[in-house]
């Protein structure tokens, strides 16, 4: 992760922003220069003074470009520890260019002031050319913004990052990008870094910035005539959201604060390092702001946050010479003194406003074995900082609800390390009154039952809180939108509907929910973890109503939104039983406890329907089919099961069963007309039980299936997946064939999606209780890493979906692996070195790829089924251009960005 330091300033408080959750960690800078000695770039040409200090471009120089070819810096300086120079021996088109060495920390580069340059509510194109110094490693480089808005801290806006090693010393790498900002600006700094640990020098060249006749719409007047947020759940919870001081100058946003909101946290500005930068300085002012706005229009106040380890004041950590701490006894009691100063001095100065603390902010590490996170407070004061931290703000504020936040809370792993951490400390005496559930989720993940059960498990702690919400388009790192489609928007309105449908069933146990920012115009995901065009919150950029609005406040104003799920060729026995075709695939969820599964063949329809416990004898269940998926008028097909029986199905076939957890009902539709591979018909199911005191659907949530087929989701027939098994075993990854490989089931890539011959590999796999192991014999006449990309190089690619979700675009747990015949990897989705060990051999014929994909999702075991496929790519003839691809089951080439056609891997005893 980048990390960001902000330029040195008059006051330390505006410089030392915490803005962690914009883009990375920040720190304190203590020297603008590094001595001007050489490094291992190339000699450079020293300014003189005048150089130097020459005048800042205007905008129609900075239209131009910045070529540093006049002998000046244009305005240019260092930005931290680094030493910023012209080179005369380098350049993109002549011999000048910029040159940052001397780089002390990832951070240091260079920068330049374009305030004067940028106009609000525009947008512009900004490019730079980069390169690195001789020498140097092949690094990141990143082009980003950082502004400061006016009464508010500063931001730290990544632009245009290169490819994690996509900048070498051969050859200038261009970073470009469009930016817009609105609201004016205290300050505007454009500057490159370089974010790994190797501190790379680089030269910057050719830097341009455009004005471009695009115009980013003003904030509009908020709806006057819209319910009222508050209002609708007055009663329930209270509905909070997080600002920035600034915010509260904007007439708009001020209204659409004071309509719609109760309750406010500040963002930024009540963290440690904002508050007290230096020991003894507090800086109360921003924080004060919003707080006396709460007061005096009546709203609560959810105090964030009084520890963290991000954002954190450094000095806490160091010695009186700015050393960092070492694990003593004596600095353990120092640390302590000064945490505890630090909250009575913000308890003291709030406990009559404030009503919930986050107390201790992402404490918790589920992979570590006692779930404790590795962070400077937990490795100089083990458990006593969170002990100290609660015991402390009691003492101070009694009234006060005092909470525990983090995020990710709805893994299973993480929700049992937090309960067992919060009934730990409750034994213990510790007042921790509840918990704060941080629900940054995305138009995928988490599911609304993981976000039931998990309300469920920390109730029994005190107050659960809904902290830091928002909603991301995207659930990958790699898509990213010009124009956000409308269906999109549609599916996330549907999604914040099912999420505050449990809230409100769960009312009882929760004390607020708080959007993490009032609307699209202001969001951390336009920023993190890649930038992009994000829409996660509720209103839109011009602060009016999303459907995501309505979706939480009457999802009857919702338009119809067209589910379409790809079901696979295979024909079950309809006895009730359930048979393994039927776990291959993911469940469609209706609503919790409610999902369903389809398949078919050339004259069936075969449904299965999953309820939770036994049907009660008034339970319905309808089934609507539109064959011809023409979407006019009433169903071809309708079916009604009351209890666990039809009463007028006339030839479809069915059965019923049940295991004591749940009830199945499995049927076979007849189909007037046969179908064939990619045909598509049209369906819904819905459900009605007095228990949800009303019918819920799949598709239609209008419930209109009777009158009109137009609401009905989209069934596509796909082929069967092939399914492969895995026996048990550890081998060791060196790319030999042990012994533990000679019983292992082999697969052969057989399916040619790019070319009709070429190499091609036969795979093995085996499993353990954490990983997946590969062991793959390609066959290659000529190994060729004639290109630059990774690709359209010889290599083999390893598609791992752990929950089998058969999603179109990748969730968390999916991974995309490839692994180069020279052991290079590159990565798609959310694979990374973290997840994989591997080795390469050379052959006669080819060569080996031995492998061990981490399983970090699930806990293997046996008849667990993964998503679960293979590729070989092949340039043929050694020219850089890839000639051959060649996959075990997907046949649409578009597994690097969709899973719902990859293969199926079974774990065997």
């Amino acid at each position: 992760m980048t990390k960001h330091r902000p330029r040195i300033q008059a006051s330390l408080s505006i410089l030392i922003l915490v803005a962690l959750l914009l883009s990375g960690c920040i720190g304190v800078e203590t020297t603008m220069t590094a001595p001007a000695t050489a490094t291992t770039a190339p000699p450079a040409e020293e300014p003189t003074p005048e150089t130097a200090a020459a005048v800042a471009f205007t905008a129609e120089q900075a239209a131009e470009g910045y070529h540093f070819d006049d002998g000046s810096l244009q305005g240019w300086e260092p930005r931290g520890a680094a030493r910023v120079s012209l080179a005369t021996d380098v350049g993109r088109k002549d011999d000048s260019s910029l040159l940052v060495t001397d780089r002390a920390e990832d951070w240091n580069g260079a920068m330049v002031d374009v305030k004067h340059i940028l106009k609000p509510n525009t947008m512009y194109a900004i490019s730079a050319y980069v390169r690195l110094g001789k020498g140097m490693p092949s690094s990141k480089v990143i082009l980003s913004m950082e502004r400061t808005p006016v009464g508010g801290d500063p931001l730290f806006e990544r632009l245009a990052p290169s490819a994690d090693d996509g900048v070498n010393n051969g050859q200038w790498t261009l970073l470009n990008a469009e930016y817009s900002y609105r609201g004016e600006a205290e300050s505007l700094y454009l500057y490159v870094e370089s974010p790994d640990d190797e501190l790379v020098d680089f030269y910057i060249d050719d830097v341009r910035i455009t004005e471009l006749e695009t115009l980013v719409k003003p904030p509009r007047e908020p709806e006057a005539d819209l319910p009222s947020l508050a209002e609708t759940f007055a009663g329930q919870f209270l509905i909070g959201t997080a600002l920035e001081p600034f915010q509260l100058d904007s007439e708009y946003h001020a209204q659409l604060l004071e309509k719609h909101f109760n309750s406010i946290t500040a963002e930024n500005v009540m963290k440690p390092v904002s508050i007290q930068p230096r020991e003894g300085e507090f800086t109360f002012k921003a924080a004060d702001r919003l707080v006396e706005y709460a007061r005096e229009h009546g709203m609560a106040v959810h105090g964030h946050t009084l520890v963290w380890h991000n954002q954190a004041a450094e000095w806490m950590f160091r010695d009186s010479a700015g050393n960092p701490l070492e694990p003593t006894e004596e600095n353990k009691a120092l640390v302590l003194e000064r945490l505890e100063t630090h909250i009575r001095a913000v308890v003291e100065r709030y406990k009559d406003d404030v009503n919930v603390w986050d107390v201790v902010n992402e404490a918790i590490d589920q992979q570590q074995d006692d779930c404790m996170r590795r962070t400077p407070w937990f490795e100089l004061t083990g458990m006593d900082y969170i002990t100290t931290a609660f015991e402390v703000a009691r003492e101070v504020d009694p009234d006060a609800v005092l909470i525990i936040n983090d995020y990710y809370l709805t893994n299973p792993d993480k929700r049992a390390c937090m309960v067992a951490l919060v009934s730990d400390l409750q034994a213990q005496g510790v007042p921790v009154d509840g918990i704060g559930m941080q629900m940054h989720v995305n138009v995928v993940v988490p599911s609304a039952a993981e976000v039931e059960e998990s309300i469920e498990a920390y109730a029994q702690f005190g107050e659960v809180h809904i902290t830091e919400m928002d909603m991301s388009l995207y659930n990958n790192d790699n898509d990213d939108y010009e124009t956000v489609p409308e269906d999109v928007l549609v599916a996330q309105g549907y999604r914040y509907k099912e999420l505050f449908e449990v809230f409100t069933r769960m009312a009882d146990k929760i004390g607020s929910v708080t959007m993490w920012g009032m609307a699209d115009d202001y969001t951390w995901l336009k920023y993190s973890p890649v930038v992009r065009l994000n829409l996660p919150l509720l209103f839109d950029e011009q602060l009016q109503a999303k459907p995501a609005f309505w979706g939480v406040v009457d999802p009857e104003q919702l338009p119809v939104f067209t589910q379409r799920v790809s079901i696979a060729e295979s024909t079950p026995q309809i006895d009730g039983e359930i048979e393994t075709l039927w776990i291959t695939q993911p469940w469609q969820p209706v609503t919790i406890g409610v999902d369903f599964q389809t398949r078919w063949d050339a004259d069936n329809l075969y449904l299965l329907v999953r309820t939770a416990g036994i049907p009660a004898a008034d339970d319905m269940i309808a089934v609507y089919l539109d064959e011809g998926n023409d979407k006019i008028g009433p169903a071809d097909q309708v079916y009604v099961f009351q209890g666990i029986t039809c009463a007028d199905c006339g030839a479809l076939t069915y059965a019923t069963s049940s295991d004591g957890e749940y009830s199945y009902l499995e049927a076979a539709i007849p189909l007037a007309t046969a179908v064939e591979t990619y045909d598509q018909v049209g369906f819904d199911i819905r459900y009605t039980t007095a228990a949800l005191g009303g019918p819920v659907s799949w598709n239609d949530k209008t419930h209109n299936q009777d009158a009109d087929s137009a609401g009905y989701g989209i069934l596509r027939m796909a082929p069967a997946a092939r399914i492969t098994f895995a026996l048990p075993g550890t081998p060791v990854i060196d790319a030999e064939e042990d012994e533990i490989w000679a019983d292992a089931n082999v697969e052969t890539t057989t399916v040619w999606v790019l070319g009709g011959s070429g190499s091609i590999a036969e795979v093995r796999t085996l499993w353990d209780s954490d990983n997946l192991y590969v062991y793959a014999e390609v066959t290659d006449a000529l190994l060729s890493n004639a290109s630059a990309n990774e690709y359209e190089q010889d290599s083999l690619e390893v598609y791992v979906d752990q929950n089998n979700g058969k999603t179109t675009s990748y969730e968390p747990d999916d991974g995309q692996y490839r692994i180069s015949y020279e052991n290079v990897h590159s990565f798609g989705g959310f694979g990374s070195e973290e997840r994989i060990t591997s080795a390469t051999r050379i052959t006669d014929t080819g060569y080996v790829v031995e492998l061990a994909i981490h399983l970090d999702a699930i806990t293997p075991e046996p008849g667990m089924i993964i998503g679960y496929d293979f590729q070989v790519n092949n340039d043929e003839d050694g020219d850089g251009a890839r000639d051959s691809v060649v996959t075990w089951n997907d046949p649409t080439h578009q597994t690097y960005l969709n899973l719902t056609r990859t293969g199926l891997l079974m774990f065997t005893e």
